[in-house]
């Protein structure tokens, strides 16, 4: 499930972040345009890496279908910049860790209502309406229709 690599992903950032000293918590903004400067401090490198790697897993729980859009990863970079220290950062990841678990609930919601079982909230694809069911017509060798 997408949630689960979410999870696993903000849980690591959220710990990286909180690895830093006080002193030393760069908001994300800052950090993502750092680039290969951040190289320099293993820890920011790491903790630019796994932020990158939260973005793309949050864009691919919620943006439907497993996929990524360009509009999920701005918004996961958007409410991670509002991050102003190691505490907003760790509320920040709860939040989307929380959406994405929301938008998981919403579209197995959807699917049960599509395959309810009891065929009152829709049909479901194993239990087609006997009008659905298709005439067999059966042929011999010499190519005669054979009557049921």
């Amino acid at each position: 499930m997408l949630f689960r690599s979410v999870d696993k992903a903000a849980d690591y950032a959220n710990e990286l972040s909180n690895k830093l000293p006080r002193g030393s918590f760069v908001p994300v903004t800052r950090l993502l345009q750092m680039g290969q400067a951040a190289n320099s401090n293993p820890q920011l490198r790491e903790l630019q890496a796994s932020i990158t790697t939260l973005v793309n897993e949050y864009a691919s729980a919620t943006g439907g279908g497993g996929q990524g859009t360009d509009a999920s990863r701005a918004h996961a970079l958007e409410m991670l910049n509002s991050a102003d220290s190691p505490e907003t950062f760790g509320r920040v990841i709860n939040v989307m860790k929380r959406e994405v678990r929301i938008s998981h609930e919403a579209g197995k919601r959807a699917l049960e209502m599509l395959y309810h079982p009891d065929g009152q909230q829709g049909n479901s694809v194993s239990e087609a309406p006997p009008s659905a069911a298709k005439k067999v017509i059966r042929y011999d060798a010499q190519g005669n229709e054979v009557s049921q």
